[in-house]
């Protein structure tokens, strides 16, 4: 399954490229869990990256990669059970580790010169492809499955130009369903409320 990312990776990337006219942007993103997650977890930062193209004003496409430093929540109620040396153990449940790759498209409807200095608010879709890893896993499971789900969500983007450069501020905000579409067997539906800021500079 990695491999399936590294392929998709590679696709969409070289696609991006052929465009002639994208970002590569990076900033922190913080991570608030909703359902199952807030059951374990406590809200975190993360990193987020994106290469989007731009060849279009209304239109923009790339690829993001998420990585999410988990916590645990204090007072954490959620445990497992296991057998260990035909002992039963009872070991705190949580989420530990988050990485996604996720295609993703924007789509500006709301102002027409989007470059210049301007505000762009854009709405955007995504598709999840990543690995939800808990903290029992480097106990007792070899290999976690990857999982595959969606987000939908906004930002507003701002362009501008330094150094001769075109550089742009990226705020957005997204609703999680990482893994709606395929889990792993151990995992209910998780969702989350992500929210990132990066700046990134045309390539």
């Amino acid at each position: 399954m990695r491999v399936l990312i590294i392929i998709l990776t590679m696709v969409i990337v070289s696609g991006t490229a052929y465009s002639g006219d994208f970002y590569l942007s990076a900033g922190p993103e913080y991570f608030l869990p909703m359902n199952d997650y807030k059951k374990s977890n406590a809200a975190c930062f993360g990193l987020k990256a994106e290469l989007l193209a731009r060849a279009t004003c209304k239109f923009w496409y790339g690829l993001r990669v998420d990585r999410l430093y988990m916590k645990e929540k204090d007072g954490n109620p959620v445990y497992t059970e296991e057998i260990v040396n035909k002992i039963p153990v009872r070991t705190p449940f949580y989420f530990d580790d988050v990485f996604y790759v996720s295609p993703v498209v924007k789509w500006n409807p709301f102002v027409k010169n989007c470059y210049n200095d301007k505000l762009v608010p854009y709405i955007q879709g995504l598709l999840h492809f990543g690995f939800i890893d808990e903290n029992r896993a480097k106990m007792s499971r070899d290999n976690i499955g990857m999982e595959v789900g969606a987000g939908v969500g906004a930002g507003i983007a701002y362009t501008f130009t330094w150094m001769q450069r075109c550089w742009m501020l990226d705020l957005d905000g997204v609703y999680s369903m990482p893994n709606i579409i395929i889990q792993d067997d151990a995992h209910a539906s998780l969702k989350s409320l992500n929210f990132g800021l990066t700046i990134g500079v045309a390539l």
